[in-house]
């Protein structure tokens, strides 16, 4: 009996088209005619925008001006819309320094499967799954999940030591205790994400696992710390062992994750678009807005 294997090409290319004529940009989304084609009438694809490729044809699945965004905010909050600013595109003093303004929105576009090495401490796994717990009950739109195997994993965690220098990641940051990179895609989704600890770098379990749960709270869109926020914020710059996911930090992520946009968003877009938001007080879901 011959096995019939059906592949599904789950990725989407993003393909900008531009007019001369015209002063518009048109964002059009394409995916394999292969993942649809049993429902659509062959004779229609003479009809239909797509591109051939060597071994695929792509076809149009939306199309949309390059400016035109489809917001879901609600109503706005001055104070968080400025907290969300400081850990989005830095604190507001330190934006007009140079290295600042290439910060864009930056989030996972997929849940989150995170792997612990063999070597992480029970203590550790025990405390950030327990944040991790309460991110999944409290944010929406982020999804973690803990999985058994690392070849099931998008997110790798493991510790350095004396015995133990290996590192596993080659893009890592080495000089510091605790740090993490993470894997980006054009269109600036997370998909990919790595953090090492070193151990005998943070010398109390208490630092450690506060350190652990604020590197991986950051990780979640690549924060900037609030000078601003109150000191129990794990968002905040200021340091203490005494953190806990606040409401202030559930509200920003949570913001954070409301639009998901399908372009790079810097600070001036960002102001642009929020601007835009506000002027047309349509505090529903689904506001369509046109720079």
């Amino acid at each position: 009996m011959k096995k019939i294997i059906l592949c599904c090409i789950l990725s989407v290319i993003s393909i900008s088209s531009f007019s001369q004529e015209i002063d518009l940009e048109i964002l059009r989304n394409y995916q394999s005619i292969n993942s649809y084609k049993n429902n659509i009438n062959k004779d229609s694809l003479k009809t239909i925008n797509t591109i051939i490729l060597k071994n695929d044809t792509l076809v149009v699945v939306s199309s949309k001006s390059k400016n035109s965004f489809n917001l879901n905010y609600g109503e706005i909050n001055d104070d968080l819309l400025k907290e969300y600013k400081n850990i989005v595109f830095g604190n507001e003093e330190k934006r007009n320094n140079y290295s600042y303004k290439k910060y864009e929105i930056k989030l996972w576009n997929s849940p989150i499967n995170l792997f612990f090495h063999k070597k992480v401490p029970k203590y550790l796994k025990q405390e950030l799954t327990s944040l991790i717990n309460e991110i999944n009950t409290n944010i929406d739109s982020v999804q973690i999940n803990i999985v058994n195997k690392k070849e099931a994993s998008n997110y790798f965690i493991y510790i350095t030591n004396s015995k133990n220098k290996e590192e596993l990641h080659p893009n890592i940051n080495t000089k510091r205790s605790i740090s993490y990179n993470l894997q980006s895609n054009g269109l600036n989704h997370i998909y990919s994400g790595v953090l090492r600890i070193n151990l005998e770098s943070i010398y109390n379990k208490e630092e450690q696992i506060i350190k652990l749960k604020r590197l991986f709270i950051g990780s979640l869109g690549i924060f900037h710390l609030s000078d601003s926020l109150k000191c129990n914020n794990f968002l905040s710059s200021c340091y203490t062992v005494n953190k806990n996911l606040t409401k202030m930090d559930i509200d920003l992520i949570n913001f954070h994750y409301k639009n998901k946009f399908d372009q790079k968003v810097n600070l001036n877009k960002f102001e642009k678009i929020i601007s835009a938001y506000i002027e047309k007080n349509e505090f529903t879901d689904n506001v369509i807005i046109k720079l």
